[in-house]
């Protein structure tokens, strides 16, 4: 039998990831937190979370790092080129906090109405 965790994936002091830990730590939610510049999500994953996710749901085009992309780099993410290494390098370009749960689904942001329904499943 093997035990299935929740894993919260970002960056530490990213706000809205920091309002995500207090809540599962309230609500006795377990949850292993991979922090982004500790450990980059691998190529395997970010496929993964492509697949699950539209990319206007994994991309913060209002981040610092978007406005800072030039045109063409900007082209490429939109018509899905070369995207999983777009964003290996430049990790805040994904929107945080990425939650993986114990059954398989794959969601981004804070949502307390969201999490309540999943820790009820």
């Amino acid at each position: 039998m093997s035990i299935s965790i929740i894993t919260i994936y970002g960056i530490a002091n990213c706000s809205s990831v920091k309002k995500t830990r207090v809540y599962f730590d309230k609500n006795h939610i377990k949850y292993v937190f991979i922090n982004f510049y500790q450990d980059i999500p691998s190529t395997g994953l970010l496929d993964k979370w492509i697949n699950k996710l539209s990319l206007s749901q994994l991309i913060n085009k209002k981040s610092i790092t978007w406005r800072q992309l030039d045109n063409d780099m900007k082209q490429l993410i939109e018509n899905n080129q070369s995207v999983i290494s777009i964003l290996r390098d430049n990790i805040t370009l994904i929107k945080r906090p990425v939650i993986q749960w114990a059954d398989g689904s794959v969601t981004v942001g804070y949502d307390e109405i969201l999490f309540q329904q999943k820790n009820n499943q």
